[in-house]
């Protein structure tokens, strides 16, 4: 994962635990993005709306998309 949250790379086990991110397309590959709007993980995380505050937390912090 790199500033903006994207996801560049996972191995097996976390494609297990969290879901196979191939399956996606790449401008989807975001945590942020995943934590957000994919129904399939709005029951993944224990506190969603903390991780939620923190991502966009460091978001900001790190001077936002440059896209």
């Amino acid at each position: 994962m790199e500033a903006l949250a994207d996801i560049l790379a996972w191995n097996p086990e976390m494609a297990g635990l969290m879901m196979d991110f191939g399956t996606l397309p790449p401008a989807q590959r975001n945590s942020l993005w995943l934590c957000m709007l994919h129904p399939g993980l709005r029951d993944f995380y224990r506190d969603r709306e903390r991780t939620l505050r923190e991502g966009i937390a460091d978001l900001r912090a790190s001077g936002g998309p440059s896209r």
